[in-house]
């Protein structure tokens, strides 16, 4: 079936369609876990296209390079284009940075600024603190940046930052009054500044936004939810009221919080723009029927949301898997074993299974048994090979050929390798920088001449200097040409060759940084703008899910926020404990809650056949042995979701030795020790979610209860809910729910 524009849109219900027909106006189309969202956005430009509309007047946003790389492809794919001339569609930080190039010249940069990092920011802070008189260790200055980050975020100025109280070591204002004026001197932007700095420019100059208002007719927002404050300033300058508004987002997955995304933006949309329209896209592609089912029963339980319920003409599938261990050891060597079965019994292959988790340094337990049972896993931790210091240093070295005034590349470089630039040579040469008000490029040749520097600072200096200029002068070569040269020059290239002297193959640091110079050489062919400078913007605002390498035949270990917008055959859960998941910090926060729950569902919807949940009843935290109750996520699954009869866990080698054989006495995972008698005994993540009456049993029945172990049925009292009372071998007797029992041989 297709339109009247020839778009075809026979693969789209009746929702989907009725977003891709949708006239002008503001529209906000509500679309669940994997309900078909980017076909949605990508048939609309298509139609618009088809429709007449010029493909420059489009604009659209989202937040990864991926997805807007593949939001590209598919909109070229409907049009039968390579590339249709004119449309933008890019990250939200890209476009800024773009913006930036055009307009910088009105906050004092030039088109070669730097983007600056975290790393680089703490730098910054540094010197303007140190400035002020308020030397910080390295906590403090992360609490400082995370302060301007969060001041960035809500659409205001580094001057608007609040620190902690035990931070506070220097007037706030001033001391961002101070990063501020760094920044500018340094050419460089941070990333909040990619995106509040050309808000403030359209609400500032209004003639500007009435430009980009007439340029951009359409625009078209995905992942709306995960918008900040700074980034809903911006949209509403290029798009009031009246504008042909299209935002695509989930409520439900609104997981960004602590990055300053505000679930408001999307919750209060329709408020905002008023007559706006609001579609739901309820219909799941991707999950069978339990695991959807396990999503919206966790998800009701949160009270701000606009609401919808998942569903599927897919079959319910297998049931949720529970497992609880002992400790964390017990939980990764099940998960390991577990894996192998899914893969040697069901036809899985490594590569199909993701394990999830709400922090990266849960995953430690579990690499060790993986690597133990042989199976290949890799663990998704985004930038860590531009966090290498090798790659640091020969950015640094790029990041100067392209703007010499950026000063934390200048201090990082012109001792790497080293060249008798000490801190004392540099301390006198950034005293001369501030008393000069330039950087400290600007500032060497006057530190050389006031006699600042000597003897071999000296020297280091001028030849430091003399080596960035032959390479950064435009000789005809190619820039990767002159970057190797400079590499091997400065004597990088032998020294990270001296460093891998005795290390193990696959390590090496020198292949690291060729591994750059040959990234350049592939930006140079293949890229719109083959330039140095479009090559370390595009490093620098590349994603940890853009980095990530899922194309193997490996088991992918990463947390929640790095899986978002993936999907997996079989999905493992680990740590599902109150202080773990949900996190610590969220307890007693409502609103930390609730955004801790939009994290489970998005955990429990990267599933599409097998999923399974898994928790730990002690697990050593950095150094401290926690007892973690079952997470409250856990009592929230609907119990016809959960696979009845399955048994958590063998019981202690004790009974084992008593009683003999239990039902899963083959499992390799280790036993764990007698449970304490504190815990509720009818705790649901260590047991079986019943579907077994109390007429299932009877008196002198042998049953199991996973936290207590084998015991013989004395009573049996029938009704809404029946109980049993059970003599247990170790403990004695305990009255007991009969949905979480089962029978026992042993």
């Amino acid at each position: 079936m297709k339109d009247a524009a020839g778009v075809d849109l026979s693969g789209l219900n009746a929702v989907q369609r009725a977003a891709v027909l949708h006239d002008e106006g503001p529209l906000l189309l509500l679309a669940g876990a994997g309900t078909g969202k980017t076909r949605v956005v990508t048939h609309r430009i298509a139609r618009l296209v088809r429709s007449g509309v010029q493909p420059s007047s489009i604009l659209a946003l989202t937040f990864t390079n991926k997805a807007a790389r593949e939001m590209r492809e598919r909109v070229a794919a409907l049009l039968g284009e390579h590339d249709p001339a004119g449309l933008t569609i890019s990250t939200f930080h890209a476009l800024g940075a773009r913006f930036l190039r055009e307009h910088g010249t009105a906050l004092g940069r030039t088109r070669n600024f730097t983007i600056y990092d975290d790393d680089d920011q703490i730098g910054v802070l540094r010197e303007a603190l140190s400035y002020l008189g308020g030397a910080l260790p390295a906590k403090g200055l992360k609490a400082w940046r995370r302060a301007i980050d969060t001041a960035k975020n809500a659409g205001q100025g580094a001057e608007s930052a609040t620190p902690p109280l035990e931070w506070a070591v220097v007037d706030p204002g001033l001391a961002g009054a101070r990063y501020e004026l760094l920044m500018e001197r340094a050419n460089a932007f941070d990333f909040g500044d990619l995106i509040v700095r050309p808000a403030q420019l359209l609400q500032e100059v209004p003639a500007l936004a009435d430009r980009y208002r007439a340029r951009w007719r359409w625009v078209l927002v995905d992942e709306f939810q995960d918008t900040n404050a700074a980034q809903y300033d911006w949209l509403k300058a290029l798009a009031p009221q009246d504008a042909n508004l299209f935002v695509v987002g989930d409520d439900d997955q609104s997981i960004y919080g602590w990055r300053g995304a505000e679930v408001e933006n999307i919750l209060q949309f329709p408020h905002e723009y008023r007559g706006a329209r609001v579609l739901r896209l309820e219909q799941n592609y991707r999950s069978d029927g339990h695991i959807l089912a396990a999503a919206n029963g966790v998800i009701a339980h949160n009270e701000r949301r606009l609401g919808k319920a998942l569903w599927s003409e897919r079959a319910d599938g297998l049931r949720l898997e529970l497992f609880a261990a002992h400790d964390a050891r017990g939980e990764a060597r099940w998960v390991a074993e577990r894996i192998r079965g899914f893969c040697r019994e069901e036809g899985f292959a490594p590569g199909d299974v993701a394990v999830l988790m709400r922090a990266n340094h849960l995953s430690l337990d579990l690499e060790e048994a993986l690597a133990q049972t042989g199976t290949p896993y890799v663990v998704v931790r985004g930038r860590s090979f531009y966090d290498r210091a090798e790659v640091r240093d020969v950015m640094a070295y790029l990041r100067l050929l392209v703007n010499p005034n950026d000063d934390v590349a200048f201090r990082r470089a012109v001792n790497t390798p080293t060249r008798g630039v000490g801190r004392t040579s540099l301390e006198r040469l950034g005293a001369r920088a501030v008393a000069l008000g330039c950087s400290l490029h600007v500032a060497a040749p006057a530190a050389i001449a006031a006699g600042d520097l000597r003897g071999r600072s000296r020297a280091g200096v001028e030849s430091f200097m003399d080596m960035l200029d032959r390479a950064g002068r435009d000789d005809g070569r190619p820039a990767s040409e002159r970057v190797r040269a400079l590499l091997t020059e400065s004597g990088l290239v032998l020294e990270a060759a001296d460093d891998d002297l005795g290390r193990e193959s696959g390590e090496g640091r020198e292949g690291n940084v060729w591994r750059l110079v040959d990234a350049l050489e592939t930006h140079e062919r293949e890229a719109a703008d083959p330039s140095l400078a479009a090559y370390l913007e595009q490093v620098r605002l590349v994603s940890d899910i853009d980095l990530a390498d899922l194309s193997g035949g490996a088991v992918s270990l990463m947390t929640i926020h790095a899986a978002k917008g993936l999907e997996f055959p079989v999905v493992f859960v680990l740590g599902l404990e109150e202080g773990v998941f949900p996190n610590a910090r969220a307890l007693g926060d409502g609103e930390g809650i609730e955004e801790e729950r939009r994290l489970c569902y998005v955990a429990l919807t990267r599933a599409r056949r097998r999923l399974v949940l898994t928790r730990a009843r002690q697990r050593n935290t950095f150094g401290e042995t926690r007892h973690n109750a079952s997470s409250r996520f856990l009592s929230e699954l609907p119990p016809e979701a959960v696979e009845p009869r399955y048994l958590p866990e063998p019981p202690p080698a004790s009974r084992l030795r008593r009683s003999g054989a239990w039902p899963h006495a083959h499992d390799p995972v280790a036993v764990a020790p007698a449970p304490s008698t504190d815990e509720l005994c009818t705790d649901p993540t260590y047991d079986d979610f019943g579907g077994a009456d109390g007429g299932a049993y009877r008196p002198g029945m042998r049953v199991w209860h996973a936290q207590f172990g084998a015991g013989r049925v004395q009573r049996v009292a029938s009704g809404t809910r029946p109980t049993l009372t059970i003599d247990f071998d170790e403990i004695g007797e305990r009255k007991i729910l009969a949905s979480f029992v089962s029978p026992y041989e042993g």
